[in-house]
């Protein structure tokens, strides 16, 4: 994958827009089963938007194949965000443990 060609394509993603994935509703089910007291969707600083947090300081994420930009169904990545992840996804399967 060309790594370079598809940072040029790349969408804005909006923090603060935001519905729940499939996953983020497993994962928001598990706890209501657990009966964890969270909120859903929380910014964290201007980083990023945690899935769910638990109050004093657990961050949850719930990334799946659209954040990861699974290739099964993304020929290539849209957002700044899958292209981060690709990056990162490559380097931890090839890097040696």
């Amino acid at each position: 994958m060309d790594f370079q060609a598809a940072e040029a394509d790349l969408e804005v993603v909006d923090f603060q827009e935001s519905s729940s994935t499939n996953a983020e509703l497993i994962l928001f089910g598990i706890l209501d089963e657990l009966n964890v007291k969270f909120s859903k969707h929380e910014p964290v600083k201007t980083i990023c938007q945690a899935d769910a947090f638990v109050e004093p300081n657990v961050i949850l994420f719930a990334d799946g194949d659209y954040w990861h930009c699974n290739p099964k169904f993304y020929s290539k990545p849209k957002t700044e965000a899958q292209f981060k992840n690709i990056k990162r996804d490559f380097k931890e399967t090839v890097s040696p443990k």
